[in-house]
């Protein structure tokens, strides 16, 4: 590998996989992330579209790969690794890509943002200046979210540029908040970054355990944020500063810096602050006019952190990195509008690409890939409730003399699309509802159908009030005794929830890896049974986490 290519890099956490990032870009060429945990098929179609030359992964992941895989874990290899004579590595140039990181794409596929070592480098001075961020060499980083996401990149170069400590958090952790508060204890974390769905859970953690932590600072990205229920975690721990920061793919991780005021934990508004020093934020009407203070427009971002487009989509590129006065600016697609003291507040998407649980996501890609199954003929996907509540709908059409499952829909879709990715219902209909245009009429759509299924009546009274925890999480109607969690809408953090629910409910700590493993109502009400609470402790993670420094 070297200048101009493109490298995959498909492992799963550990120290080689941070070790393999840093080769890659040793050698002059980007790294494409790839999610060893992502269906088989996206995988793929990142590797082939991409065009890497090769990827660095592990045998038992590398079958499912395309092309030529260097496998870290083979001994052959690793032998001649240890065998190769440094030699005289390139000089990169600073507007040489750094890496290629796939979101979703509103076509079906996923589209490859080119983000560049300038952009990265430019990041990190811009957030220590005009009274920013104070990192330094005693800071402690914790690696929480996966290099597939672009919050990672902030996470592991903050800690190495600033000279600190990283500490890589194992997933089983990163799935069990209260593994992960003791985490942060134990390693004395002094700079830690959420997601707001994944620090509320924690924060749950902290105020009911009143664990001491290092932590002196909170950046909260990814989607947007709640201030109102940030006050819990204000008064455990009030030294600690909270900082919101608006961001997108395209413009390197962050965009906005915004401190977070006792004044901002009483209000709902998600206020994201003013542009890092060497960015602008304009707030746009659809003609691409300024629109007065107040009014909320498209927030268009201009400056060094502009990554340099979409990979091998010039169309795509043209339409939403647009220059404007010699300036190279990018159409976010998200709304906010501009307050009298000069700060920004986010207001949402502006199209139908919308952010669940800190994941980025198109509908009209998971709708593209719902009709290209077998059995139907065409698709629809909806955003159904608001905030931490949202979640998929599907429509589908079904071929002439097909009979579709939407269960066995849904299965179908969990081979090509990620979890978070997948509907919670899907709903057959004779055809798709246009407007006069003949577009989309999302209006016209039914609501989403009160599920008839023989779930089975409920039974104990454990099922009982079991099923009254689960209606409060899931919505709709009380489930029965045969229903599935996850077929029902329920995901890794509302299984969190769950389990903090029911310890308050039943005085029962259960391990979250039984409430994975046994999804059923009737199951784990007889789990319930089984645990006696005065015996009950919570499950203890046994991964160990590591740290890293330079």
């Amino acid at each position: 590998a070297g200048p101009g290519q493109r490298v995959g890099l498909c492992l799963p956490r550990g120290c080689d996989l941070l070790v393999a990032l840093l080769a890659i870009l040793k050698t002059g060429a980007a790294y494409v992330p790839v999610d060893p945990h992502a269906p088989a098929a996206r995988r793929g179609f990142i590797l082939e579209d991409s065009g890497v030359c090769l990827s660095v992964s592990q045998r038992a992941l590398a079958v499912e790969l395309p092309g030529t895989a260097l496998c870290l874990d083979d001994p052959f290899t690793r032998a001649q690794l240890d065998a190769v004579v440094p030699g005289e590595l390139p000089k990169v140039p600073v507007d040489a890509p750094a890496y290629l990181i796939y979101t979703s794409g509103s076509t079906g596929t996923p589209k490859g943002v080119v983000v560049t070592h300038r952009n990265v480098e430019r990041l990190f001075t811009a957030a220590t200046q005009d009274g920013h961020f104070a990192f330094d060499e005693h800071d402690v980083w914790s690696l929480f979210h996966s290099h597939a996401f672009d919050f990672a990149v902030w996470e592991l170069w903050g800690a190495w540029l600033y000279g600190g400590r990283a500490v890589l958090v194992p997933e089983a952790v990163c799935r069990q908040p209260d593994a992960f508060l003791d985490l942060l204890a134990e390693q004395g974390v002094t700079v830690l970054n959420q997601t707001p769905s994944a620090f509320y859970a924690l924060q749950s953690q902290a105020v009911r355990r009143e664990v001491p932590l290092s932590v002196r600072t909170v950046v909260f990205g990814g989607e947007a944020l709640e201030p109102s229920r940030l006050q819990p975690w204000r008064e455990r721990y009030p030294s600690a500063e909270l900082v919101n920061m608006y961001g997108i793919t395209e413009t390197t991780v962050h965009v906005s810096f915004h401190r977070l005021s006792d004044e901002d934990l009483q209000s709902p508004a998600s206020r994201i602050g003013r542009a890092l020093p060497d960015l602008a934020v304009h707030v746009l009407d659809d003609a691409g006019q300024p629109v007065p203070l107040g009014v909320v427009g498209e927030l268009v971002v201009e400056g060094d952190g502009v990554a340099q487009g979409y990979w091998q989509r010039p169309e795509l590129t043209a339409e939403r990195f647009v220059a404007i006065d010699g300036q190279r600016r990018y159409r976010s697609g998200d709304l906010g509008r501009y307050h009298a003291d000069g700060s920004l507040e986010y207001r949402g998407r502006g199209d139908d690409q919308v952010k669940l649980r800190g994941y980025r996501i198109e509908p009209g890609e998971i709708a593209a890939k719902l009709a290209a199954l077998p059995q139907l003929v065409d698709a629809a996907v909806t955003v159904e409730g608001q905030g931490e509540g949202a979640w998929l709908m599907g429509y589908a059409v079904a071929a002439p003399n097909a009979e579709p499952d939407p269960q066995a829909l849904r299965d179908a879709l969990r081979a090509v699309l990620p979890d978070y990715m997948l509907p919670r219902q899907i709903q057959l209909l004779p055809a798709l509802p246009l407007t006069a245009n003949g577009k989309l009429d999302r209006k016209a759509l039914p609501k989403p159908q009160t599920e008839d299924r023989d779930e089975g009546a409920l039974e104990s009274a454990s099922e009982q009030r079991l099923a009254e925890l689960w209606r409060q999480l899931l919505g709709g109607e009380r489930p029965g005794r045969h229903a599935h969690f996850f077929a029902r809408g329920g995901h890794s953090l509302l299984v969190v929830r769950l389990a903090e629910a029911i310890r308050v409910e039943f005085a029962v700590a259960v391990p979250l890896k039984s409430l994975f493993e046994q999804p059923r109502l009737a199951e784990q009400a007889a789990l319930l049974d089984a645990l006696a609470a005065p015996q009950s402790a919570p499950e203890q993670a046994d991964e160990t986490w590591e740290s890293f420094e330079l």
